[in-house]
This record gives structure tokens, sequence and C-alpha cells, in this order.
């Protein structure tokens, strides 16, 4: 009987690694995939047999891709003619929402220029062939690129300015005339070289620079908080304005070097710098 048993264990083995080598319906087994009643990825997704035939054969979109696209409002040969340009279902979404078509997003989009940027230089009349002169200048509204580009200044500049509160007007009567040379952060301005600060600037903040000692009405040295680099500041009219011991905002101008005797009796060399209260030039 044990005998027998072994047998058939040996036998239905071999009949289940018969079946798994060949088609299953011939063991009298359905094979699942081939059940027309059980729909594919494609028909899962809402998609008939012919749409799914032109999406992935005529289109050459994978399902997912497919979905995207037609999720975003896309027919199938707006959805090629869109990737053809070089934009991804979203991208292309809001290229549309701000009037433009896939040809003119292109040529926009050359010029590193957002939707919303790229439709206020149309709006001004400005089409992608203008763009060439205005490299560097597209970050900006075009009222403000074309002010700024009359002075002269670099668009890196002029970001700066603008954050400073430099109004075009100001530059072109101070800026240009007193820096001739790059603009450096207020620790790197102070602790330049005194004989080599001339002609170099930089913008001083609130809190930035904080007075140790007047010299006068018109002089005074500062420092800046938690440092022990000083520099001799300066106004040609006027007087220093102070809040709580601190310049006011405003322009510093290197001019040179300036050497005073401390009290230890000791002769320290620092910047001498023009400062322009900037808040009482801008418009």
């Amino acid at each position: 009987m044990k005998r027998m048993e072994g047998r058939l264990s040996k036998t239905l083995l071999v009949l289940v690694t018969v079946c798994s080598l060949t088609e299953l319906p011939s063991c009298g087994i359905m094979n699942i995939s081939s059940n027309p009643n059980i729909p594919d990825a494609w028909e899962s997704a809402g998609f008939t047999k012919s749409e799914e035939s032109a999406w992935e054969g005529k289109g050459g979109f994978a399902l997912k891709d497919a979905e995207a696209w037609r999720k975003e409002g896309f027919t199938l040969s707006d959805a090629i003619r869109w990737r053809k340009g070089g934009f991804d279902p979203v991208g292309a979404t809001i290229w549309k929402k701000y009037g433009f078509s896939e040809e003119e997003a292109a040529k926009w989009g050359l010029f590193a220029l957002t939707p919303d940027m790229a439709q206020k230089w149309k709006s001004a009349g400005y089409l992608p062939e203008n763009m060439k002169e205005f490299t560097g200048w597209t970050v900006f509204p075009p009222a403000t690129a074309l002010e700024w580009k009359n002075t002269g200044a670099t668009p890196s500049e002029v970001n700066k300015f603008i954050a400073e509160g430099i109004s075009p007007k100001i530059y072109d009567k101070f800026v240009k005339n007193f820096c001739k040379k790059k603009f450096l952060d207020p620790l790197s301005f102070v602790t330049s070289n005194p004989y080599r600060i001339k002609e170099k600037c930089s913008f001083s903040g609130k809190g930035m620079l904080r007075v140790i000692q007047f010299l006068g009405k018109r002089k005074a040295l500062v420092m800046i908080p938690g440092t022990d680099y000083y520099a001799l500041i300066y106004v040609r009219k006027g007087s220093i304005a102070t809040r709580l011991g601190y310049i006011d905002e405003g322009l510093l101008v290197g001019e040179g070097s300036f050497a005073y005797t401390t009290t230890l009796n000791s002769e320290q060399v620092v910047p001498k710098v023009l400062y322009i209260n900037l808040s009482k030039l801008n418009p």
C-alpha cells in the first residue's frame, strides 16, 4: 500500500511539472491572461481598444503618460505636439492657461521666461524675436527691465539694488558715479584692505553698523557688531542719522584709508567710507 502511494505521488509530481511547462488549457486549466472577460491595464484606466492602439501605437505613450496627458484635458494630437516641444502635461497646461500655443511656448521658453512673465512681455508688445537683446532681463517686468537697462546696470546688480530700495534715479545719480568696482557684502567691505577700497561699494542694512564714537557732526567711527572690524564713515551734507546707535540703511562708498590713535595709544588704519542715506533720496 505504501509502495502504491509513493508511485501515485511521483505521478502527480510529473503531471504538475508537465502542466507548468506546457499550455495550461492542455491540462484542463484556463489561462487567466487570455480571459476576454478580464480587462487589461489600459481598459482599467478608461481607454477603449482603439484609444489604446492610438495612444500606445501612434503616439508611443506609456500608459502612465497617456493618463497624465488625458487627465490635463489633452487630446492625443495635442499631447504629441506639446511633448515634441519639450513639455510635460503640467507645464503644457500652465502655458495654455496663459494663452500660449505649444509653438509660442517653446520660443518664449528659450529665454528662461516663466509663463506669467512671458505673458507680460507679450502684452507689452514684444515677440520672442525681440528678446535676445533682453537676455538676463526677462526676470523683470518689461517696464522695470527697460528702465534699469537704460542705466547701464547689469541684471544681477539690479536684483541687489531693488532689494535695497535703490531706484534707477538714485542709481544713475550716485551708484553709477561713485561705484566703479564690484559691490561687496558689509563684512567684506569693512574688512577690505583700506588702501584698496576706493570705488568699491556696499549696502548698510538695519543693524549692520553700530556707531562707536562720533568724530564731529558728519563723521563717526563704526563697527560691525560681534566683530573687531571698524571703519570711518562720513557724510558730505547734514548729519549721520542713527537709530539706537546704528546708522540708517544706506550706500557705502569706499574712498581710501583713515588712521587714528586708540585710547591705548596704538595707531589703527581703517577704511574711509562715504555714507549716503538712501531713504532721504529715494522718491
